[in-house]
């Protein structure tokens, strides 16, 4: 009976996981929109790291290392692997890392800088 109990209690947690993802990425709120691969997403971009690297220009465009949080469902179909080049915001990025947790996809970019 526990068994049964801890999954369900398991499956009302992600469901409620799923219900709150709208919380987030909201523009209103965290969310804002950025082109990922060629997609305009909401996606909500680790604006304080950004800000004590010093990564936004005058434009407010990033200009660094930077790390994304997407809703995994509007990643679907996307190659995203480490070492992987991708287009974030027309600038061009190589994924550091992958990290799926509960419904969101957390991406570390590495900028690919000119020499």
């Amino acid at each position: 009976m526990g068994a049964v109990c801890q999954r369900v209690d398991d499956m009302a947690l992600s469901e409620q996981i799923q219900n709150d993802l709208g919380i987030f990425f909201n523009d209103a709120d965290f969310g804002t929109w950025h082109t990922v691969a060629g997609r305009r997403l909401l996606v909500i971009v680790d604006t304080e790291q950004a800000k004590q690297d010093g990564l936004k220009d005058l434009n407010g465009n990033y200009n660094g290392d930077i790390t994304v949080f997407a809703k995994q469902a509007d990643l679907q179909g996307l190659r995203l692997e480490p070492e992987q080049a991708i287009i974030f915001d027309n600038a061009q990025y190589v994924i550091a890392n992958v990290n799926p947790i509960d419904g969101i996809v957390e991406l570390n970019l590495q900028q690919v800088r000119s020499r």
